[in-house]
C-alpha cells in the first residue's frame, strides 16, 4: 500500500540511480529523497524494495492479462528508442518499478504537455503486472504495477 502513495518517489529513485554509472541527475535525485549526507550512504530500501517485488510476481498471477497504459508528462524518447543498434536492438527498460493502468483516460491525464507520452502494452503469461487496485490509495486510477 506504501508504493501507491508518494513514497514510490524513494523506492523508484533507489532503482534508477544508485549506480556509479547511473546518470548525475539520478543519482543526485536519490542523494536529496533518500538521504545520504556527507561520507553516508542514502537509505536503500532493500528489505523494502524486495518485499514489492516479491508481491508484484506473486499477485501478477492472479492478473488477467489485458492491455494497459502508461502515460508521461512532458517527456520525449531518445533516439536509441526509434532506431536499431548495431545488434538490430532498439527500444528501453525501465529499471524501476513500472505504474499501469487499465483506463486509458487515467494514462490520458498523466500525458499532459507539449511532450506528453502515452504507452499501450499488452501484458503476457510471463510479462504480467500485479492489478493493485484492492490495496491502492487511489483506486479509481486502476494501477497494475510492474517490477524492475
Amino acid at each position: 500500500r506504501l508504493y501507491t502513495g508518494p513514497l514510490y518517489l524513494k523506492y523508484n529513485s533507489v532503482l534508477r540511480g544508485c549506480r556509479d554509472s547511473d546518470p548525475l541527475v539520478l543519482r543526485l535525485s536519490l542523494k536529496q529523497l533518500c538521504g545520504g549526507a556527507q561520507g553516508t550512504k542514502p537509505n536503500l530500501y532493500t528489505t523494502t524494495l524486495h518485499v514489492i517485488n516479491s508481491s508484484i510476481v506473486k499477485l501478477s498471477k492472479l492478473t488477467i492479462a489485458t492491455p494497459v497504459y502508461r502515460g508521461l508528462a512532458s517527456k520525449s524518447l531518445p533516439d536509441s528508442f526509434w532506431t536499431a543498434n548495431e545488434f538490430g536492438v532498439r527500444g528501453g527498460i525501465e529499471t524501476a518499478f513500472m505504474s499501469t493502468t487499465r483506463d486509458l483516460d487515467v494514462a490520458m491525464r498523466y500525458a499532459k504537455g507539449e511532450t506528453g507520452l502515452l504507452f499501450e502494452m499488452h501484458m503476457g503469461m510471463v510479462d504480467r503486472g500485479a492489478d493493485l487496485v484492492w490495496l491502492s490509495q487511489y483506486p479509481h486510477e486502476k494501477e497494475v504495477l510492474f517490477g524492475p
